[in-house]
């Protein structure tokens, strides 16, 4: 028995472009019902998406030849990410918690291939610059609702959760240090819309919506992200100012450069006076190697160097940093009683790569860098005028998000808004195969296919979603008791 061909695809097309854009609503989800509110929702509804995008997927990639996987190198060395973090989850110190990962984290084999899965099939649905454009914008206009929440939590609305930082913003996202880098890689996904949108009402909203992002970068306070921030800004105004031929374009270009070396050395000189100890800044000037968080910081990554170097090819097992923390602790850490914290995170991508992964592992991840780097600058070369602008744009949220990622780590609101952006290079680079594809059909569906691919479905949402959050919900009944 079989299904209508073209209508089954229709279904198919619009059912998997609605999870994906679901997918864009993490960030806000957040619920006090389970042990860890920011976290556990989030990861639950994510996988659950994830596996009914994936699902969808398949059925429309067997119906019609346009949704045919089409992997370039970049997509091989993410797929090689995901494979060595398996092998070494099987191989190293405990492997079940890499595997399945931890309550407060989330963040074992099982949610790295939920994310390759979702990079994969994002990669392979969108078929031109304008859905792409439109996923993005739908990207953009949540991060400004969470802007907006973390601005309620600023000035004290009654229904917004409390802020837990401080002065510090951290909206739906539960920690400053993931929406200062949410807000630093959205600011250059309004950059790459600013260019790629020929209206100029489309324009001023993009700028002014970077501009927010801006804001709410340094109102969290986040002293990677703004680093980040400023080395990105000023390599993107440097670049324009050699590249471009227009004297009168250059000098807008130059002075922008110029304005962002006498904003940070005008900060920096002003950094004892008393409005900076009230300001944005004022953990941005702090920064010294006896502060108390950055010696916490080089502690870990002492500890991970000697640790990695036990494990040095294969590492400790995806999620097991704190076995390789914990051998080489640093009892220093708690010199200043109530200040500083126990690591389960090198707060250092890179050293979190290692240590989990060894140096095979580390060298696929930077392969992924590398790789989208080589498709973006051979894209610039190749047609400056259509690509120039958007690739430096999407070159400089890699940049940012890679440099911010050197003081701490990523979250799953992050997590999805890096692999979109991959997925987005990752078509970049098949653009000109997807525009030379049809749509034909091959054959249809098989229904009793279907009906058992369905079932399989369930069993994986109940299996690997549903049972572990009733037991997270339970959990938390046993605290309260």
């Amino acid at each position: 028995m079989t299904i209508n061909q073209t209508l089954t695809a229709k279904i198919l097309k619009y059912s998997l472009w609605g999870c994906l854009y679901l997918i864009l609503l993490v960030p806000l989800l957040v619920s006090s019902k389970f042990i860890f509110p920011f976290i556990t929702l989030k990861t639950i509804y994510f996988r659950i998406i994830v596996e009914i995008a994936a699902f969808l997927y398949l059925l429309l990639a067997l119906s019609a030849v346009h949704y045919r996987p089409k992997i370039n190198q970049l997509l091989w060395f993410i797929l090689g990410f995901g494979a060595i973090v398996f092998l070494t989850s099987l191989s190293g110190v405990n492997p079940y918690r890499s595997l399945w990962g931890t309550i407060e984290r989330g963040e074992g084999f099982l949610f790295i291939a939920h994310l390759i899965v979702f990079c994969f099939i994002l990669s392979q649905t969108f078929k031109n610059r304008s859905e792409w454009l439109t996923f993005f914008s739908a990207s953009i206009a949540v991060s400004i609702l969470v802007a907006l929440y973390a601005l309620g939590q600023k000035y004290g609305v009654a229904w917004v959760i409390i802020n837990s930082a401080g002065d510090r913003l951290t909206s739906t996202l539960g920690n400053a240090s993931y929406l200062g880098a949410y807000a630093l890689g959205h600011f250059w996904l309004c950059l790459l819309l600013f260019w790629q949108r020929k209206e100029i009402w489309w324009k001023i909203i993009f700028g002014l919506a970077a501009l927010f992002e801006i804001y709410i970068l340094f109102a969290t306070q986040t002293r990677g992200a703004m680093i980040a921030f400023m080395l990105t800004l000023f390599c993107y105004f440097l670049i324009y100012f050699i590249t471009l031929k227009n004297k009168k374009i250059k000098k807008i270009f130059l002075s922008g450069l110029v304005l962002i070396i006498a904003a940070i050395i005008f900060i920096f000189i002003n950094k004892n006076a008393a409005w900076m100890s009230h300001g944005p800044f004022q953990r941005l000037v702090s920064i010294s190697p006896h502060a108390v968080t950055v010696e916490s910081r080089l502690y870990a990554i002492d500890s991970s160097w000697r640790a990695w170097q036990d494990r040095f090819l294969l590492g400790y097992g995806w999620e097991n940093y704190n076995v390789a923390f914990n051998k080489y602790f640093h009892p220093e850490i708690y010199r200043d009683n109530g200040s500083q914290i126990w690591f389960d995170r090198a707060h250092n991508t890179v050293f979190d790569v290692a240590i989990a992964t060894g140096i095979v592992g580390l060298i696929i991840y930077l392969g992924i860098y590398v790789s989208a780097f080589r498709i973006l600058l051979a894209l610039m070369r190749e047609n400056y005028y259509h690509n120039f602008n958007p690739s430096l744009a999407v070159l400089a949220f890699l940049s940012a998000h890679f440099i911010q990622n050197i003081f701490v780590f990523d979250s799953l609101p992050t997590y999805v808004m890096l692999f979109s952006v991959l997925a987005f290079v990752a078509f970049l680079a098949s653009e000109k195969k997807h525009s030379q594809q049809t749509a034909a059909i091959k054959k249809p569906i098989n229904l009793y296919a279907l009906i058992v691919g369905f079932f399989v479905l369930l069993a994986l949402i109940s299996n690997l979603n549903l049972k572990p959050a009733q037991a997270n919900l339970k959990g938390i009944e046993g605290l309260k008791k």
